[in-house]
């Protein structure tokens, strides 16, 4: 055993309240520092733990599992559980001693959709769930009567408030929610009011909450192992739920968890008050507008009161495809309406500066797609205007906002990679466009710089740090913009990063970074991760699902919103000396490889 094994468990607080579901089976290892692993064995025979095969469950070395075999499948044909000296796996194997049918089922589900389907770089929807139950979910135990079946449709339509606050006494009396996924153990490890568990509702008579501690996990552990053999799993039996806004469960609850909207805006439609509701105008009828709006149904107290073009029949024919409450016929007219809070600039890029300042000026917050302006001049205008009139402004940088992201931040400032000193990202794809097409149009903003290099260059300053210095060099299309650019970056502090971006190979599309221990890995597309990969020095490899909500978009809505109902003029995830820095940078990019538009000589 090393150190390393020794360590892991006291990096947990044990007296945290979410970890009552495992704790039990934490303090039956009797671990005292010893080999959590050994401990796991003795505490498995004990309990005659099986799997579906009815062979016995070992916790042993991740080195036994043969190359080229997947874990799920090793687990079925052996009963043997790869285990490494983390806190993942830790966890893991306290799930494995608190709710073994679950994992059983679990396990058996899994290996049927491998041996039927091989394992592939798609799960499939039935390995999906059935990876998003194991690490990231939580079971809601809630009594079968109206006054539980109410809390269950907020939690459902997500009406935090109401739920986790105007309910909060049936927490602990008639609802009670168990902790089953080991990344989400692991992430609350350090708690962060943005982790988000998958809830499993589980209705209960009486009789259950009669039961002590141990009779309810065992009801537990039998029913849904039950519904897993008969009935499956599908990723839409889960409802999100802010895991620290469970009442009791985080100091100053109320004050972290409840947004009160600005008293600038007291209602919507038909005069009705609308303490979380925001409602969003879009400026544009694009692909990027419709990626959008098919993300507002989404997106709890999110209302898409308007969308405009500047042809009426336009507008008109896109609210009718994406259901918003109004279509105007000139960008004017939708920033003026009195029932639009937020507005949404999804033009072309050499637009974004004069719509935002447009909104602006209409006194409406803006979020404004990427690039934010055409170059630094324009967002400095854009910026300085909301700061003075002090309305809410963002870059619309989704990946900021998705989950992969989040937990490649996490991972990094656990040490788990060591110090954290380069980072590599591409984006490309092959571009078969005409010349007209807006990513070859300099007069829309074309070029692979604007389009694409945004996001490694922006995701990279997230992860290491405002940028000193870069070196670039691009290939120049006969349009005259860029259509494949690659530079590197010198980050404040000495990491580095190495990014390119095109539009004439499909590239893997992966960012990773790198540190003194080894690496983590945002895996294909890494602009909208559905999991990051962990690899270390000693050969140690796991994945860690990482889901975002609908297609993506939503997180950052969600941001918005959040920033916005506080008050906030701008998000801590990304600040506008952020967006300037980047776009300083990416002027800096474009003097180097010599791509100039009709902006830059504007004034």
């Amino acid at each position: 055993m090393t150190a390393q094994a020794q360590d892991v468990p006291a990096q947990v607080d044990w007296t945290r309240p979410w970890y009552d579901t495992v704790r039990p089976a934490f303090e039956a290892l009797a671990l005292e520092g010893g080999d959590f692993a050994a401990a796991f064995n003795r505490h498995a025979a004990l309990l005659a733990l099986r799997n579906h095969r009815d062979l016995p469950i070992s916790f042993v070395p991740q080195e036994s599992l043969p190359e080229g075999m997947a874990y799920e499948a090793f687990i079925s044909a052996t009963g043997n559980v790869p285990t490494r000296e983390n806190l993942h796996d830790f966890f893991n194997g306290l799930v494995w001693q608190t709710f073994p049918l679950i994992k059983r089922e679990l396990n058996a589900l899994q290996a049927a959709q491998i041996a039927a389907a091989g394992v592939g770089k798609s799960r499939g929807p039935a390995r999906d769930a059935a990876t998003i139950f194991d690490e990231n979910a939580a079971l809601l135990v809630v009594r079968a009567s109206s006054a539980g079946r109410a809390l269950v449709d907020e939690l459902r339509d997500h009406c935090w408030e109401a739920a986790l606050f105007e309910k909060r006494d049936l927490f602990g009396r008639d609802a009670r929610l168990w902790l089953f996924g080991h990344a989400l153990m692991e992430k609350l490890v350090v708690p962060r009011k943005a982790i988000t568990a998958h809830v499993r509702i589980v209705f209960a008579d009486d009789a259950y909450f009669t039961l002590d501690d141990a009779g309810q996990r065992a009801w537990l552990d039998a029913l849904l192992a039950a519904q897993l053999r008969d009935e499956g799993l599908a990723t839409s039996g889960f409802t999100p739920l802010p895991v620290l806004g469970v009442p009791g469960w985080w100091p100053g609850q109320d004050r972290d968890f409840t947004w009160t909207r600005p008293s600038s805006v007291q209602s919507a439609g038909k005069g009705r008050p609308m303490a979380d509701t925001v409602r969003w105008g879009i400026l544009g009828t694009g692909k990027i507008a419709r990626a959008f709006a098919s993300a507002v149904p989404d997106v709890p107290g999110a209302v898409l009161a308007g969308v405009a073009s500047r042809s009426l029949d336009k507008a008109r024919g896109f609210a009718g495809e994406v259901k918003a409450g109004a279509a105007y016929g000139s960008y004017e007219e939708l920033v003026a309406a009195a029932d639009i809070d937020l507005v949404y600039v999804a033009t072309p890029h050499p637009q974004h500066a004069q719509n935002a300042l447009l909104a602006l000026r209409a006194g409406k917050g803006v979020l404004c797609e990427k690039p934010f302006t055409m170059n630094l001049r324009e967002a400095e205008q854009v910026v300085t205007l909301a700061r003075t009139r002090r309305l809410f402004l963002m870059e619309a940088m989704w990946t900021r906002f998705l989950p992969a992201l989040a937990e490649v931040k996490r991972i990094i400032a656990l040490g788990e990679i060591g110090e954290a000193r380069q980072v590599v990202a591409d984006f490309g794809f092959t571009a078969s466009f005409g010349p007209e097409h807006r990513v070859f149009n300099p007069e829309l903003g074309g070029g692979a710089l604007l389009d694409l290099g945004i996001y490694p260059l922006s995701i990279a300053a997230s992860l290491l740090g405002p940028v000193l210095e870069v070196r670039a060099q691009a290939e120049m299309g006969p349009t005259g913009v860029d259509v494949q650019t690659g530079f590197t970056l010198k980050h404040e502090g000495g990491a580095m990063s190495v990014c390119s971006c095109s539009f004439l190979a499909r590239t893997p599309g992966e960012l990773t970074v790198s540190g003194s221990r080894g690496h983590v890995r945002m895996n294909t597309m890494f602009h909208r991760a559905t999991s990051v990969t962990v690899e270390l020095e000693d050969g140690t490899t796991r994945t860690i699902a990482t889901p975002y909500v609908g297609n993506g978009y939503v997180h950052q809505v969600i941001e918005a919103q959040r920033c916005y109902l506080a008050g906030l003029l701008e998000s801590p995830h990304m600040t506008h000396d952020e967006t300037l820095a980047l776009m300083g940078v990416m002027d800096e990019i474009r003097r180097q490889i010599g791509l100039v538009y009709e902006a830059d000589g504007a004034r």
